[in-house]
């Protein structure tokens, strides 16, 4: 665990540059580039998996404890080295750990990309917060699935409503603009509807943050509620016809 300490402190030292630069953004670019060699370096010396474990450990408990000076540099060097590296074990060390093992995992990375961004932008993370607490409100309590199926039926509805926008989501079939004279056909509305997966997802404030500094975007930070809309092919070997893709893209306008 010293000797990995010692590897991952590497960027803290270009913490110097933050005072050097006018732009905030460029000098967290700046340190992220030092950053990257550290990380690799890491990755590469860690034969044990518990050292870097026991490291993230040790910087929840520092960000909650040590005074706000200590506790900016902590946060600079989880941001930037401890973050990534927990993200890579996770992703190596899946198929190993059980369920409960991941959700705890996922439980701890979350609290020191949260703590850290917190330290470093206050502002900005308070302003995300409040964001992040309208997206969940809109979302409602019955959860993102349950907002993700609402906007999948007004999208279907929103689709077969308007000829045009339905002869742009069927562009090969004729018949999907009226009903046959059997039962056994669909309302346009349903084959829509079976042509969607819409996922949704509420971001979190450190994600808005972390966004925000990687894209040089400010606007970013607004960036809280995530909605996916997937447009399968009429047939599971075929891809989505692109005039379906943009019957989808107008309708969403449209909501």
């Amino acid at each position: 665990v010293s000797s990995l300490r010692r590897t991952l402190a590497a960027p803290v030292a270009a913490e110097s540059d933050l005072k050097q630069q006018h732009n905030a953004v460029d000098a967290w670019l700046a340190i992220d580039a030092c950053a990257v060699d550290v990380r690799r370096k890491a990755a590469v010396e860690t034969t044990d998996a518990r050292a870097l474990v026991a490291e993230l450990a040790t910087t929840a408990v520092a960000l909650r404890r040590l005074d706000p000076l200590r506790r900016k540099r902590v946060a600079l060097q989880a941001v930037h080295v401890h973050l990534p590296l927990g993200e890579l074990l996770g992703d190596t060390q899946a198929k190993s750990l059980s369920a409960q093992q991941q959700v705890a995992f996922r439980r701890l990375l979350d609290d020191i990309e949260d703590r850290s961004y917190a330290t470093l932008f206050p502002e900005s993370y308070a302003h995300a917060k409040r964001n992040v607490a309208k997206a969940a409100a809109a979302v409602g309590p019955a959860g993102p699935e349950a907002f993700a199926a609402s906007c999948r039926a007004s999208l279907s509805e929103t689709i077969a409503s308007c000829d045009v926008l339905l002869s742009k989501f069927f562009p090969d079939d004729a018949t999907a603009l009226t009903l046959s004279e059997t039962a056994l056909v669909l309302p346009p509305a349903v084959r829509v509807e079976r042509r969607l997966v819409v996922e949704a997802r509420v971001k979190t404030a450190a994600s808005a943050l972390r966004k925000m500094l990687g894209s040089a975007n400010t606007k970013a930070v607004r960036d809280v509620l995530g909605l996916r809309v997937i447009v399968l092919g009429a047939r599971a070997d075929e891809d989505a016809h692109p005039d379906s893709l943009y019957a989808v893209r107008d309708a969403l306008h449209c909501l």
